[in-house]
């Protein structure tokens, strides 16, 4: 009505952050989510799965080598799949080189979260969980998911350097998490965007003071909230009301570490504990039955 609209470029701070994504794409990683997910093969419920034209230039977010069986149905899968998502502004991913599916790890029974997935489907191909994503840009190679004849997954690598990254046939990861909450180095927003070098920096319930080349040289950053109020507090094995950034940021830690928890093979599975406690159990009983009662 005023004839201002070619001053909103100036004014619009959408455009402002569109233009450091692009300064940054090559190190930036978006993260993106959704809001339903399911199990084609198995939900009650109605699983629609996105089709091969819904991607529309979001598959360069996707692994870069997919390997499926002959006959991969994304329809039938029992996979972890999503019919929809819900991404960042069309100028954002348009400027972006990257992104990572923000984790779906949900809590078990207990309401404590131990897994996490790393492989979503969304219109016939995987995606990586952030963390993954977030590892390739800094080791460099590409992402590959390879598929067994039973749909599930055989491997989770990063080529170059050859490096596997431990899930079961569901793509999920068994988190070997740190120790309680606010292991990682924590800087709030407040002092980041301070104009001092030397800013607070809090980590295992100790508040330091570091210069910021020391804090963020050569590191991976994650931008999250800890506000109780924004709803993203978790349960982790050894604290409660965690940030779920802290999860995301254990999740990378393991795949660079390689040290991600894994099951029993052969010998060394489930069955090998279940015959030590038995034994022990029977060892334990004909002892105490054969000693007084101050020495059992």
């Amino acid at each position: 009505a005023h004839g201002l609209a070619d001053q909103i470029p100036q004014f619009e701070t959408d455009l402002v952050l569109q233009r450091i994504i692009d300064l940054y794409k090559d190190r930036l990683v978006l993260g993106w989510m959704t809001d339903t997910w399911c199990r084609p093969r198995w939900s009650r419920l109605p699983c629609p799965v996105a089709p091969a034209e819904a991607l529309a230039g979001f598959e360069k977010f996707g692994y870069q080598r997919f390997a499926p069986p002959s006959g991969f149905d994304p329809a039938t899968t029992h996979l972890v799949s999503t019919p929809t998502l819900v991404g960042n502004l069309p100028g954002y991913e348009q400027a972006a080189l990257h992104a990572g599916y923000l984790v779906n790890a949900a809590e078990e029974p207990d309401e404590i979260v131990r897994r996490a997935q790393l492989a979503i489907f969304f219109g016939g191909r995987p995606f990586p969980s952030l963390p993954l994503a977030m590892a390739r840009v800094g080791l460099g190679g590409e992402l590959g998911l390879a598929l067994d004849d039973a749909d599930r997954v055989a491997r989770i690598e990063l080529t170059p350097p050859g490096r596997r990254v431990a899930v079961n046939g569901g793509g999920v990861m068994t988190i070997n998490f740190r120790g309680p909450g606010y292991h990682f180095p924590y800087v709030g927003a407040i002092d980041l965007l301070g104009e001092e070098d030397v800013i607070p920096v809090q980590h295992d319930g100790v508040v330091e003071h570091k210069p910021r080349a020391e804090i963020f040289g050569d590191a991976y950053v994650f931008i999250g909230v800890t506000a109780i109020g924004a709803r993203d507090l978790r349960n982790f094995p050894f604290g409660s009301n965690v940030p779920g950034t802290e999860g995301l940021a254990t999740i990378l830690d393991n795949i660079l570490a390689g040290d991600a928890i894994r099951p029993g093979a052969g010998l060394l599975d489930w069955r090998l504990v279940l015959a030590l406690m038995t034994v022990g159990a029977l060892g334990f009983g004909a002892l105490m039955v054969r000693l007084s009662a101050l020495p059992a």
